[in-house]
């Protein structure tokens, strides 16, 4: 059974901070399973409230086979009725956009 976590890596540069404000945060999925080492998934900005609610759903997620961050986004926002907020759109939701 594979376990996933979130890690917090950003943004930390101040300049970033100054320009785009204090409430966001990304870095990295972490999935634990049969390796030594976790494989990883990219986890792009967020409004970090947004992080906070995806980060605790995450704890509690499990599956046998890796999903992909758009699995596991689709997921969350359906079950939890919360849409994250991103900093730059993620590609799923852009394609939705250009099919209307």
């Amino acid at each position: 059974m594979l376990r996933y976590s979130t890690n917090w890596m950003g943004p930390i540069n101040s300049d970033w901070i100054q320009k785009n404000g204090n409430h966001w945060a990304g870095g990295r999925i972490d999935v634990y399973g049969s390796e030594e080492y976790p494989d990883e998934i990219g986890l792009p900005i967020m409004h970090v409230e947004d992080y906070g609610k995806f980060s605790e759903w995450l704890d509690s997620f499990t599956s046998i086979a890796m999903w992909t961050l758009e699995e596991l986004v689709l997921l969350f926002e359906k079950q939890t009725k919360i849409h994250i907020r991103w900093f730059h759109t993620p590609y799923w939701e852009e394609e939705d956009a250009n099919s209307n």
